[in-house]
């Protein structure tokens, strides 16, 4: 391992006395694991390389080798019983994957038996059966997700349409009472065009049309209470509502 940080580093200086300058040792514990330590500063030179990614992955690749070398196993025809369970990979995904890979090993372990039996041949369909109940569970999963994902892009567009609505309510209501004929025009037609973008959404619901209803009743009733004169926005509607506009 020192030898690939040395050749990894394209250290100058001699190898051996490189390697006095790290630390190194294994611990065997309930995890065992190996402690690596090397000096950020050698000969008068920062090693800043050590940071890059690939450095470590060699190392971590040197490791294993070292030790399959060790357990006289020949690496190049190697498999791993697990790959891919890095810390991104969920509890929930292993979990599948460790069934579903056991459902898998069982099937073919009764198909390869040269006497198939009665409790051999129980056994397979059992297997093929839990392969299957996974499979479905998978698909189960996903389409969980995918709502999920629309309920969230549903609400974001709700959100920053009732934002905008209200932003244009706001100016029209300011508009009459500024007696700005222009801005009064002006400002009830985006009024009308930001009501129409929640009412045709089909992201909208009969609750979320109710509301913009009642928000342009209450603007509209105050602004009669102060005596000014008041042309009500008019939309579309996708939905009959039970209430009276």
């Amino acid at each position: 391992m020192v030898n690939t940080i040395h050749k990894e580093l394209e250290i100058k200086e001699d190898v051996n006395r490189f390697g006095r300058a790290c630390f190194l040792n294994i611990h065997d514990q309930a995890n065992p694991h190996l402690n690596l330590l090397v000096p950020r500063i050698f000969a008068g030179e920062r090693l800043a390389d050590l940071d890059r990614k690939n450095v470590l992955a060699k190392l971590k690749l040197q490791f294993n080798q070292s030790v399959l070398k060790h357990c006289n196993i020949d690496h190049t025809h190697h498999k791993p019983l697990r790959v891919n369970i890095g810390r991104r990979k969920t509890a929930q995904r292993y979990e599948y994957d460790k069934a579903k890979e056991e459902a898998k090993n069982a099937s073919k372990l009764v198909l390869e038996a040269q006497n198939v039996t009665t409790v051999a041949v129980l056994a397979q369909k059992e297997a093929e059966t839990k392969l299957k109940e996974l499979e479905i569970k998978e698909i189960e999963l996903d389409n969980k997700k995918s709502q999920i994902m629309l309920e969230k892009a549903k609400l974001n567009f709700i959100v920053k349409a009732f934002n905008d609505f209200k932003s244009s309510l706001i100016c029209w209501v300011n508009s009459i009472r500024n007696d700005s004929t222009l801005d009064v025009l002006i400002n009830r037609q985006d009024v009308e065009e930001k009501a129409n973008r929640i009412v045709e959404s089909d992201k909208a619901d009969e609750s979320n049309i109710l509301l913009v209803d009642n928000m342009i009743d209450a603007e509209v009733s105050e602004l009669e209470k102060e005596g000014l004169e008041v042309t009500r926005p008019t939309y579309r509607r996708r939905y009959k509502l039970n209430s009276s506009t």
